[in-house]
């Protein structure tokens, strides 16, 4: 038998057949040597494998991390505008506030006749 039709046959009936191959007295040392071979290189396949599979999963969760952070900085600018808004509008209800607060003191000061003098200056 050779190496080619050995691998073939393993590779249609799988490691445990070539593990038993391996382990029986009919092997010869050379079609065990060719079982180890084909087992090590099945390893490797394997592995490459499973490397590759960790190596999408790790970019998927670099690209999931990349749309949160770029999420996080779009929400932190809406803060940022909504707090700007914030203060012009609290700027401006003090600014009523006080407009309000000096209309209440002239309105006080007319009917308690502090102004009488301002009326005999405007006639």
């Amino acid at each position: 038998m050779t190496k080619d039709e050995l691998w073939k046959q393993w590779d249609t009936e799988g490691t445990p057949a070539a593990r038993a191959h391996i382990e029986s007295d009919r092997s010869s040392p050379e079609s065990r040597d060719w079982t180890r071979e084909w087992m090590y290189r099945q390893q490797e396949t394997q592995q490459a494998a499973q490397d590759d599979e960790r190596r999408q999963l790790s970019y998927r969760a670099l690209a999931a991390s990349e749309h949160s952070t770029q999420e996080a900085r779009e929400a932190a600018l809406a803060s940022q505008r909504s707090a700007d808004v914030a203060r012009r509008s609290a700027f401006w209800t003090m600014v009523a506030a006080l407009v309000s607060l000096l209309g209440i003191l002239v309105n006080a000061a007319v009917n308690l006749g502090w102004l009488d003098w301002a009326r005999h200056v405007a006639r």
